[in-house]
């Protein structure tokens, strides 16, 4: 795809809460400084005052004269910034079509977008076709098959998620496998099906397999359960190697532990995995804040961050930043 040599980079929250707006605006503070022309777009909507569950105020992502950014028509009430409508897309989302702003004058732009690649690379290409040279994608875990579009991706975690730093850290660490698994360059599969769901599919599938003929691509998605019983089918012919879209389809199957216990199973078995295209993780940022329930009220509270940074980058051999402690200026020349 021409997104006329511009950079694509996903943020992706695990969880609400985990810093991900705190993250995207501290890397656009960054790019302010260094004069680099930025796009920003979105997978879904995000864009509340007050978290609908806790109540608690949530941070808010205010943009700066010159940046570009796409959102759905119905976003464009609640924006504090002064902008330019430049394009209208002829997407259409739930909360209308998707437009093209130039910022004018600083405040916020809540952004909203469509949830499909096919839909999100289209942005991408506006955005550098109308001069951005560094573009942002803010998603989250739970949406985040359209994060194939991105060149890199940094995921935001923290207590929010999980209030236990060693079970952060082995999620993290289950992610960074997942996406660390090399592309199938050059390869070509005999048996092709658009998705695995449950044992029977993988019955079915495995019936196809011949000693001569071995390699197995999913062209959309595969569950949990499904890899869970090809790792456990007693059939001596399974699949010398399982060539999946990007590894989003992997981190969608279910939980990412889970997940990489049985692609060790299939591994063991002689079954490789590989992908057709794969953003690489750039870095993690942490954030040590959770919303803690009390008396049926919900108040601001956070674990040791120290301890949390610690345990996250013994886990991970990526980067790992807290943007509030002085990592944001680091993390943005890494990625940039």
């Amino acid at each position: 795809m021409d997104r006329s040599g511009c950079t694509c980079i996903g943020v992706v929250g695990t969880a609400k809460n985990t810093g991900k707006t705190t993250t995207l605006s501290f890397l656009l503070v960054q790019a302010t400084r260094r004069n680099i022309a930025v796009g920003v777009t979105s997978i879904g909507y995000d864009g509340e005052d007050i978290d609908t569950v806790t109540s608690l105020p949530k941070p808010r992502m205010s943009l700066e004269p010159g940046v570009l950014v796409t959102t759905a028509e119905r976003c464009l009430p609640l924006a504090t910034a002064g902008y330019e409508i430049l394009s209208r897309t002829g997407v259409q989302t739930a909360l209308g079509e998707i437009l093209l702003l130039r910022v004018i004058r600083e405040g916020l732009v809540v952004t909203a977008g469509p949830h499909k690649r096919s839909l999100i690379e289209p942005m991408c290409e506006l955005l550098g076709r109308h001069g951005a040279s560094l573009i942002f994608i803010d998603g989250a875990l739970n949406r985040i098959a359209p994060m194939s579009a991105a060149e890199k991706i940094i995921f935001t975690t923290g207590a929010a998620r999980n209030t236990d730093p060693s079970v952060l850290a082995e999620e993290m660490r289950a992610i960074e496998h997942i996406l660390s698994i090399p592309l199938a360059e050059g390869m070509h599969a005999q048996v092709i099906r658009p998705s695995l769901f449950d044992a029977e599919d993988v019955a079915d599938t495995v019936k196809l397999l011949s000693s001569s003929n071995r390699f197995l691509e999913m062209t959309q998605m595969i569950s949990l359960a499904a890899l869970s019983a090809l790792a456990a089918h007693t059939s001596t012919v399974l699949p010398a190697m399982l060539i999946l879209p990007d590894p989003m389809v992997l981190l969608l199957a279910g939980d990412p532990v889970q997940t990489t216990k049985m692609l060790g199973r299939l591994a063991a078995r002689g079954c490789q995995i590989r992908y057709r295209r794969s953003p690489a993780l750039g870095a993690i940022t942490v954030n040590p804040f959770y919303p803690k329930l009390e008396l049926f009220t919900y108040t601001s509270a956070f674990v040791d961050k120290i301890e949390l940074l610690s345990a996250m980058r013994q886990a991970v051999s990526v980067p790992v930043y807290d943007v509030k402690e002085g990592g944001a200026e680091e993390l943005f020349d890494r990625l940039v």
